[in-house]
């Protein structure tokens, strides 16, 4: 292994051309394959981390809209006078011994 490194003198030009191609051109490379991996990752998470908390918000927007049309519903079906009878009623809400059942 000496031999095939060194090619049988030191600081033969075999050995200089392979330090140079490591100092050019594999350092930098594993460098920007680092940073590039580094900024991949972060930017994915930051993005996924965006994208489910703007789903979650339309989500949750969505659940106060239908609550929010639900309440007005149940405000609205409050003053209609057939509701009134039925909540005013006594009784088994099953049985047909009711008062004013119409």
């Amino acid at each position: 292994m000496k031999t095939l490194l060194k090619r049988n003198r030191p600081g033969s030009i075999f050995v200089k051309v392979l330090y140079s191609y490591l100092l050019i051109i594999t350092l930098p490379m594993i460098a920007f394959g680092c940073a590039a991996y580094y900024w991949l990752t972060n930017t994915m998470e930051k993005e996924t981390y965006r994208t489910y908390a703007n789903v979650l918000e339309d989500i949750r927007n969505e659940i106060d809209r239908n609550f929010q049309s639900l309440n007005t519903f149940a405000v609205q079906l409050s003053y209609m006078p057939w509701p009134v009878k039925l909540m005013n009623m006594e009784g088994d809400s099953l049985g047909y011994d009711r008062r004013d059942i119409r």
